[in-house]
């Protein structure tokens, strides 16, 4: 599903592929941000870090 599409790519999540991700995964899998839209470079970054916080 979406959230598998996230781990396999992990640390490669790019603006690209959030295209493909729905942007509520991420709103979910970091609550702190406010608003995202597709295409948005500091929600990968934000996604990033939560990404490598919780998962080693």
């Amino acid at each position: 599903m979406k959230i598998r599409l996230a781990r396999k790519h992990s640390l490669r999540l790019n603006a690209h592929l959030l295209k493909e991700v729905d942007n509520y995964l991420i709103v979910i899998l970091h609550p702190k941000l406010e608003a995202i839209r597709r295409n948005d470079y500091p929600a990968v970054f934000f996604f990033e870090e939560w990404f490598k916080e919780n998962h080693d």
